[in-house]
């Protein structure tokens, strides 16, 4: 079957990417033909009032108040340098994911033009409105008319609570009808979908966990860490002072140095497997990212789990309940380390998670006939 697989944006997103490779592997050992549909990186260019505006704020924090989070970047080029930078992940995508250039918003004229036989929608925050400037489209509005099989594997919310507007609604449940399947990221989304979209929705992995770790190791260069000293590996995507202190704290009380993974610097970023490298050589892991959350169960690491309200709770949450990992999470205001050193019981973890990897690969199976 030609599967088209919609998702966020292949850019520099070390999850986003991940998640969409999986999902392919995944669907290709099945006997599919996926692809996926690559669409552009949204533009985030600023004002000329706010790029002088952001310049002072970041020269200010960084050589004034010697705050950690900034990476100095002009931001007159910043986004260009975004996108620009990430050569390494580009080259990730060529190698390993089929995949079509596309421009949004799709018409029912894209799904006549090609002989997909179904669309996959998923994962990684694809139906949350603040993220989505064609949400339409993330429930395939543009297939209406289409003799093809509509199915959302992993869909998410982010959060947990509705953030459409009353119009946009009515439009989004007549959409979900016309799905022939759907499965949510988070637990809390399979109430967001019978409460607002009036359909039954199942709960499953996230991508990513598809896959064993064996099948990620084959990426990087685990010859490399023999020999060399543990360490606290480290990927925030907010990084403050606050955070930074935590983690002194924690690499005292674990006597571990710290090593900052998958940081944009002025020149690029750093790639796909060299981020996984870095969790894959790590004695514990710190992190306020939903995959690098992921991949530190994959990769059976001890590890605290930053909440992150702005960027969508409920994902944590969700994740760590279903592998009773909930203890795992903290605010960064309230990080008991005392309890965070604690070894995990990866024998239980495993076992729950081939029990969720067997229901998600029979739903795609089920779905996909």
């Amino acid at each position: 079957m030609k599967i088209a697989i919609l998702t966020q944006p292949l850019g520099n997103n070390y999850g986003g990417i991940l998640q969409n490779f999986a999902l392919q592997t995944v669907l290709r050992r099945m006997g599919h033909q996926p692809v996926t549909l690559k669409t552009p990186v949204p533009d985030a260019r600023y004002t000329p009032f706010r790029l002088v505006l952001s310049c002072c704020k970041r020269a200010l924090k960084k050589y004034l108040f010697r705050d950690p989070s900034i990476v100095f970047v002009n931001p007159l080029t910043q986004h260009d340098k975004g996108v620009e930078n990430a050569v390494a992940h580009r080259r990730f995508v060529e190698k390993y994911i089929d995949t079509e250039a596309v421009t949004l918003p799709l018409t029912s004229e894209f799904c006549h033009m090609h002989n997909f036989d179904a669309y996959v929608v998923g994962s990684d925050q694809v139906w949350r409105p603040r993220y989505n400037q064609y949400l339409q489209n993330f429930y395939l509005d543009f297939t209406q008319d289409a003799d093809v099989r509509r199915i959302a594997y992993a869909a998410s919310f982010g959060v947990d609570e509705w953030e459409a507007s009353a119009l946009m609604t009515t439009q989004l449940q007549e959409l979900a009808h016309g799905f022939d399947a759907v499965s949510v990221r988070e637990v809390s989304g399979v109430e967001l979908c019978r409460q607002y979209l009036g359909i039954d929705a199942e709960w499953v992995i996230d991508p990513t966990m598809l896959l064993s770790a064996e099948d990620y190791l084959q990426l990087v260069d685990v010859e490399s860490h023999k020999g060399e000293p543990s360490y606290i590996g480290v990927y925030l995507l907010d990084l403050t002072k606050e955070k930074v202190a935590a983690i002194e704290s924690l690499s005292r009380m674990l006597s571990l140095p710290i090593k900052y993974i998958g940081r944009m610097t002025q020149r690029e970023y750093p790639s796909i497997e060299s981020w996984l490298d870095g969790i894959v050589g790590a004695e514990y892991v710190v992190t306020d990212s939903f995959h690098g959350t992921v991949f530190s169960i994959i990769f059976k690491k001890r590890f605290l789990a930053v909440g992150n309200s702005a960027r969508g709770n409920a994902r944590f949450e969700s994740l760590l309940s279903k592998f009773g990992l909930l203890e795992r999470l903290a605010t960064i205001d309230a990080v008991d380390c005392s309890r965070l050193v604690a070894m995990i019981d990866y024998k239980m973890v495993e076992e729950l998670l081939e029990l969720e990897q067997t229901k998600a690969i029979d739903f795609l199976n089920k779905t996909l006939k």
